[in-house]
């Protein structure tokens, strides 16, 4: 996915990004399946948003450059192993929740479909930035798993099963958060080199 990285290096951090600031490629195809639809169950929409989640965080962990500070590479698989299988457990008990559940928590109608809707604006960003410029793919990253935390949020019937997820998703961001400061280091740096 990520071509020939360039390491800049950050005392006592780094990161590496595609060299020369280049397009790191392709995201996973089907970025959050059909939440992008308003049409169907919410319930079924729910499930899609956490199974897109999933390949997310799993093109993350097996990518991380540019996203993720370099230290952290070796932890991120290791840790991704004992997260993910909670995954499906979560899934299968959202699959059969009532109707009614979902209401009282905001995740039916119009007030799902302004979480969706937000999340589809900040990931269709995050493409776009991930196919055209590299700069800016830590911040809507950490953006999009902010939104995704949000709705993650909104689930506390589940949140002994959603637990670690968050928790793997919030550090994903903060981490994402962490290379945006790197990358704004650098363009500052490059902008007073040229002066």
């Amino acid at each position: 996915m990520v071509a020939e990285t360039g390491t800049i290096d950050r005392k006592p951090h780094s990161f590496s990004l595609p060299k020369d600031n280049a397009a790191g490629g392709e995201p996973p195809d089907g970025l959050f399946g059909t939440t992008f639809s308003e049409d169907g169950d919410d319930r079924d929409r729910l499930v899609d948003f956490l199974k897109g989640l999933e390949r997310l965080l799993d093109f993350v962990v097996k990518n991380p450059d540019g996203m993720v500070p370099t230290e952290l590479h070796p932890y991120l698989k290791p840790a991704w192993r004992r997260v993910r299988p909670r995954f499906a457990p979560a899934i299968a008990a959202l699959e059969i929740v009532q109707l009614s559940e979902l209401k009282e928590a905001g995740l039916t109608g119009a007030e799902l479909d302004l979480k969706l809707a937000a999340l589809r604006h900040v990931v269709s960003k995050f493409v776009r930035a991930f196919r055209e410029e590299w700069r800016s793919v830590p911040k809507i990253l950490a953006a999009v798993l902010g939104m995704a935390g949000v709705i993650i949020d909104s689930i506390p019937w589940l949140h002994e099963l959603l637990e670690a997820i968050r928790e793997f998703t919030s550090f994903v961001e903060k981490s994402a958060d962490v290379v945006d400061s790197y990358v704004g280091e650098d363009v500052a740096e490059r902008g007073q080199a040229e002066v």
